[in-house]
């Protein structure tokens, strides 16, 4: 079942669509979910409104077993806006609205769902996932927000986008918190580099090993089919 909500976003001035997806066992089962936070709503569950093929996220959990099931929380992009909400950091002629969205998502939109639907709060069962750019923003959300997002999934991270953030020093260190990060060397030539150099950053951060996960797959496109592949691996791993 996927409800949907219409947010203004203050910090930006904008207006968002917000999707929740309440597994099959919410409304027979009176307990509490882990929360997925994840970006570029329009792609993840309705074909009319994915850019292309979508990850079929319902679907994946759909078939979970009830006690590994989520709730999951997606954010619509802004289109042509996309690129400046989910920077970490301005460019020539580009500024960012990371930090901004971020605040949305952490001040405002968290606090709604948790008061109206049977959440679990604490960041050991809040999490974001993202992919791209959202990918990106999602990094940066799990370095800066440790206190928010316990389980952070970064897929196929746009770090050429905003080199940055591979030695960016988070507020405080990463010591409790988890990544899951993954992409392919056939997405392009720069991914298994960038990916070192992310594991390297959470190293620095100090994530423990038992929490940090970097993989990279020899295939796989720069896609949503990839990424609704790691999608259920991630699920699988996460909700042992």
């Amino acid at each position: 079942m996927i409800v949907n909500h219409n947010f203004h976003i203050s910090q930006l001035g904008r207006d968002r669509k917000v999707r929740v997806y309440l597994p099959p066992s919410y409304h027979r089962k009176e307990r509490k979910y882990p929360v997925i936070y994840m970006h570029d709503g329009q792609n993840l569950f309705d074909t009319q409104s994915a850019y292309g093929r979508p990850w079929y996220v319902d679907k994946i959990i759909d078939k979970m077993p009830a006690k590994r099931q989520v709730v999951v929380v997606g954010i619509d992009n802004g289109e042509m806006e996309r690129l400046k909400e989910y920077s970490a950091f301005s460019r020539e002629n580009h500024v960012a609205e990371g930090s901004a969205y971020l605040k949305f998502i952490t001040e405002n939109l968290k606090p709604f769902i948790d008061q109206n639907y049977r959440t679990h709060t604490t960041p050991e069962h809040t999490w974001m996932v993202g992919s791209s750019m959202g990918g990106l923003i999602t990094h940066y959300a799990g370095m800066n927000y440790p206190d928010v997002f316990g389980k952070v999934g970064i897929f196929s991270p746009s770090i050429w986008f905003n080199p940055e953030i591979t030695y960016y020093e988070p507020p405080k260190p990463l010591t409790n918190n988890s990544f899951y990060v993954v992409g392919s060397r056939t997405e392009s030539r720069a991914m298994e580099g960038d990916l070192k150099n992310v594991y390297w950053s959470f190293k620095k951060s100090a994530v423990p090993d038992t929490n940090l996960r970097v993989i990279v797959r020899d295939k796989g496109r720069h896609n949503e089919a990839f990424w609704a592949r790691e999608f259920k691996k991630l699920m699988l791993e996460w909700t042992k």
